[in-house]
């Protein structure tokens, strides 16, 4: 079971966010410390492992920045999530910038943290509990941006069990990209790009026999990007449901291992004679 430290100033609010159902087997996450600052979190950081630090943003003697800066600066922490009031988005902002897993707004709905600790989940099995690192620019460029790996993360370990979820996924991850970068910018459309592609390449190493019926190019080609009105995030999302469609339809998930078996087979063998009484 992964631990949770929820950290804010008002009591009452952490005892709401403590009574949702969500906690226990439903989320793989339960809440193991509890903190009113930022510099009483630290200690407890400092002092116990936890997989995942919940924290408002306006706090007295250390606030949500300062005590993401020190998560980030010593490593005691994979994920950090903020909290903040809609009057304050340029700071969780800043924070997601400096490398916060993700951001709530104020009052919490349960739907909401529900999917954010799915996503947390998904991070933290994949990535084996290691600290979320942020990419650096390059060398013209200076500071630091937000790349989804968290995201990423998720989406790839979830190529096993749950594809029909990975574009909306994808696309949520776009769309709150959107609130850090202008769509149209540089550095946007390369990071929502790179996520794309790099889901896209995982796809194709995982089910070799793809490239038997369609090619890696016809996903890549940024012609195919935008091939209606809607934003690039939308038209990537529909176009990640093409192939995941496909990939379904051929190899469904979750089958029976002797069924999966077959289909693959039948699937690298196209052009062999194969029979019921063969297979």
């Amino acid at each position: 079971m992964y631990k949770a430290l929820l950290v804010d100033d008002r009591e009452i609010f952490i005892m709401e966010l403590e009574r949702l159902r969500i906690w226990g087997n439903a989320s793989g996450l339960e809440v193991a410390g509890r903190a009113p600052n930022g510099v009483e979190a630290l200690r407890l950081l400092r002092a116990n492992a936890y997989d995942l630090v919940i924290t408002d943003i306006r706090m007295p003697k250390l606030d949500g920045i300062g005590l993401l800066q020190e998560i980030k600066k010593e490593d005691l922490c994979p994920c950090v999530v903020l909290l903040s009031e809609h009057s304050e988005f340029e700071y969780a902002r800043s924070g997601l910038v400096l490398g916060a897993f993700d951001y709530l707004i104020k009052p919490v709905e349960e739907q909401k943290i529900e999917q954010l600790l799915f996503r947390v989940r998904g991070f933290l099995d994949a990535s084996g509990g290691e600290p979320h690192k942020l990419p650096q620019e390059s060398e013209e460029e200076s500071g630091r941006y937000y790349y989804p790996a968290a995201e990423e993360k998720n989406i790839l370990s979830m190529l096993d069990v749950q594809n029909e979820r990975i574009p909306e996924v994808f696309h949520d991850a776009a769309k709150r990209l959107e609130q850090l970068l202008k769509p149209g910018e540089p550095r946007y459309d390369s990071i929502v790009r790179k996520l794309y592609l790099n889901i896209v390449s995982a796809l194709f190493d995982k089910h070799s026999w793809l490239t038997l019926y369609t090619t890696v190019e016809q996903y890549e080609n940024p012609k195919t990007w935008r091939q209606s009105e809607n934003s690039e995030a939308d038209a990537l999302r529909d176009v990640l449901s093409d192939l995941l469609g496909r990939v379904e339809k051929l190899a469904p998930v979750g089958v029976h291992n002797t069924i999966h078996e077959v289909c693959g087979y039948i699937l690298e063998n196209p052009e062999s004679e194969i029979s019921l009484s063969s297979i």
